[in-house]
């Protein structure tokens, strides 16, 4: 995450003013999955920096190859894509996303497969003996010496150098890229992939059908219109989504070291614990002192510019459905009982309302009862006096 944070605080410092939270697609994903019931497991470093909470993801390598599993995911983007000359080389391209959840102020990481330069059309089909190809050293000398390359601000930290290179992309252009056998043509591939797309804000999907090892069906699809009906369907797990990361906020913030880990293992329940020493810091020394330094000046300015992108605070959008409280809510988050008090207070309000109501009901008959039983005593009272 550190690197992600120099960038920003390079090329646009302005980004940082009143950020609540900064995370990543896995994370952010992971616990909408968790808010769904679906049983993925993993781990969460969580640490407040001043004003803002970091979610670090502690899981496997996102570049781990798995095991066994044979296909085209990783020549496809290859063939069919290429860098521009000025980042060829480089590893991924990750991008930074700024929007409002849940009344909070979010900066979200995440991996990005690719833009249109001019459209979708410009996606052009290669040759199949492209997809062979492997660049020699001497082109990838040639391309890096053309390569327009600026040098950027000084080394903050031992590990992390800035440069400045490409141009900046809008996040309108961004595409996600998945690819798939043939025989799964008649599956709902966007369907899977759409809490994912929310959560990164993407507006295209690529999804390429192999058959034989050739793609010749190749699909590109704009899908802000799915990814809003998505979020309409599905706003309850939202709402509880923002519930739930508004509760680890301020977990974090309340603890004396600033620092938690969650845990999920499964069986519907998220373990929050201490972080072992181990566990390290989000941010080096020089970083965090920095970030800390940035916080300060930002709430000393009032401009919103400092020379990189200007960000203006209304124009963000906030993707908060309206609260609710489903049944998803009775899952326990273990050694915090604020979901057994969230669900036991409306649980006890509806048991209330329905007691109250069958209470009035028999205290109305019970009054009815009692006037009819004085009337037929009186009436008796009344005969046995005639009778004596």
């Amino acid at each position: 995450m550190e690197p992600a944070v120099l960038a920003i605080l390079d090329m646009a410092p302005a980004l940082r003013a009143g950020l609540d939270l900064v995370a990543c697609g896995s994370t952010l994903g992971n616990l909408l999955r968790f808010v769904r019931g679906q049983d993925k497991l993993f781990r969460i470093l969580v640490e407040a920096v001043h004003d803002t909470v970091f979610f670090i993801r502690r899981e496997n390598s996102p570049t781990e190859l798995i095991p066994n599993v044979r296909g085209y995911g990783h020549s496809f983007p290859e063939a069919y894509t290429s860098w521009d000359p000025a980042v060829k080389g480089s590893a991924s391209h990750q991008r930074l996303i700024r929007y409002r959840f849940g009344g909070l102020a979010l900066l979200v990481r995440f991996e990005g497969d690719g833009y249109f330069s001019e459209g979708p059309s410009a996606l052009v089909s290669k040759p199949q003996s492209q997809l062979a190809q492997v660049p020699t050293l001497d082109a990838l000398i040639e391309d890096f010496s053309t390569s327009s390359v600026t040098p950027g601000g000084p080394v903050l930290c031992s590990n992390v150098e800035i440069k400045h290179a490409g141009d900046v992309i809008s996040q309108s252009l961004i595409f996600d890229l998945k690819t798939r056998s043939a025989r799964k043509k008649d599956q709902d591939i966007l369907d899977e992939e759409l809490p994912r797309l929310w959560v990164a804000q993407i507006q295209k999907f690529i999804l390429a059908y192999r058959e034989d090892g050739v793609f010749n069906n190749i699909k590109v699809r704009d899908v802000r219109e799915e990814v809003g009906s998505w979020e309409r369907d599905h706003s309850n797990e939202l709402s509880i989504l923002a519930a739930l990361i508004h509760r680890i906020i301020a977990l974090v913030r309340s603890n004396p070291d600033g620092k938690l880990e969650l845990r999920y293992a499964g069986l519907g329940n998220l373990k929050v614990r201490e972080q072992s020493s181990e566990a390290g810091n989000t941010l080096s020394p020089e970083v965090k002192s920095l970030w800390m330094r940035k916080a300060y000046d930002n709430s000393n300015s009032t401009s919103g510019e400092d020379g990189g992108i200007a960000w203006v605070e209304t124009s963000e959008n906030d993707y908060t459905a309206l609260f609710s409280v489903p049944k998803v809510l009775t899952r326990l988050l273990d050694g915090y009982p604020w979901y057994i008090f969230l669900a036991r207070t409306f649980l006890a309000y509806t048991f209330l309302a329905r007691t109250l109501l069958v209470c009035a009901l028999l205290l109305r008959t019970y009054s009815s009862l009692r006037v009819l039983s004085s009337l037929i005593l009186n009436s008796l009272l009344v005969i046995y006096s005639r009778r004596v």
